[in-house]
């Protein structure tokens, strides 16, 4: 069903019976259906009175000043503006797609080049309030991160993008700041988190080591440490080690699914995940006979030229961070 506002517009009868011979008017009927109007691009004109006092010349003529502007000078007005940022970020319309468009269904030229500066002219005016969402999140004692790989066009290497990279600091159902860095080193998390002294959640990647203050706890993501026990379930389902450890990260997940569900308090939520709590338990077991040969393997594994799936598995579930994963009140499982 399509949900629209309740506004109603009505129209008169356009239209009559193909017949109508000696008959009169008995009503109407009334039909109705939703209706867009294509967005109107226009200029407008603001007129300011000018005003000059006789027994104060040294005033000189005034007049009324214009309201503050993104853009100074700018012939488009700041509804344009913020819409071209809208579709950029919120819409993912590419600029130079916003151009063509703007071409095709209204005959405007505005090139890619314009619409490009209003983005930097906005980005340069939202720096401020990037660092006030900064101080928020280093303010607090529970940040998440993660960085995700971005291309960048670069003057040098034609023809090839330069892999940057997007760095995501937030709070559940809080702040979120991106950081962008042209690399992936630990220089943009310190710089970043300066000396946070709170929890810090990530996927055990090695550049967030060795930042913060002295008193920042590390904690890691059960869906990372996760992932190369599905794979080695994935390869052999009756793996003895692997299969009951992705049961109970599965039962964890299910656990914040209920309580997100039955709004629980992170006390209760808390209490449900003890319940569940063997798993630290049973990846420890696990490290310890990680070089017995009693791993249930395929059949065929030692004609293999690869390492056991779920050796791996346990190795990296270390690299990881699985001694430190969050069953904490307020810490998310990844």
């Amino acid at each position: 069903m399509l949900k629209f506002p309740d506004e109603r517009r009505t129209e008169g009868f356009s239209t009559q019976p193909t017949y109508t011979g000696g008959s009169s008017g008995v009503g109407g009927g009334i039909h109705e259906q939703r209706y867009v109007e294509p967005a109107r691009y226009f200029v407008l004109v603001t007129k300011r009175e000018k005003r000059a006092c006789r027994s104060c010349e040294d005033l000189g003529v005034v007049s009324v000043p214009l309201p503050p502007r993104i853009i100074e000078k700018c012939l488009a007005s700041e509804r344009i503006v913020i819409e071209t940022v809208v579709s950029k970020y919120c819409n993912h319309t590419p600029l130079h797609r916003q151009s063509m468009i703007l071409e095709r269904d209204l005959g405007l030229e505005i090139s890619r080049a314009t619409l490009d500066g209003w983005v930097l002219k906005v980005g340069e005016l939202l720096i401020p309030m990037v660092a006030a969402m900064r101080r928020e999140l280093i303010s607090g004692s529970y940040i998440q991160a993660d960085e995700t790989p971005v291309d960048v066009q670069t003057r040098e290497g034609r023809g090839k993008n330069h892999q940057a990279y997007l760095w995501q600091y937030s709070r559940p159902g809080g702040t979120v700041v991106f950081d962008f860095r042209l690399g992936r080193g630990r220089d943009g998390p310190k710089r970043f988190l300066g000396r946070f002294e709170g929890i810090l959640q990530t996927d055990g990647y090695a550049a967030y080591d060795q930042i913060g203050g002295p008193r920042m706890v590390h904690a890691a993501c059960w869906s990372h440490a996760g992932r190369q026990f599905f794979e080695a379930v994935q390869l052999n389902p009756r793996d003895s080690v692997a299969t009951p450890i992705v049961a109970q990260v599965d039962e964890l997940f299910a656990v914040d699914a209920e309580a997100r569900r039955k709004t629980l308090t992170t006390a209760a939520r808390h209490i449900r995940r003890q319940e569940t709590a063997r798993l630290c338990s049973m990846i420890s077991a696990a490290r310890s006979r990680q070089r017995s040969p009693l791993l249930c393997l395929p059949a065929h594994s030692e004609s293999l030229p690869i390492r056991p799936r779920t050796v791996d598995a346990v190795e990296l579930s270390r690299d990881a961070g699985a001694d430190r994963l969050p069953l904490r009140f307020r810490v998310e499982l990844g």
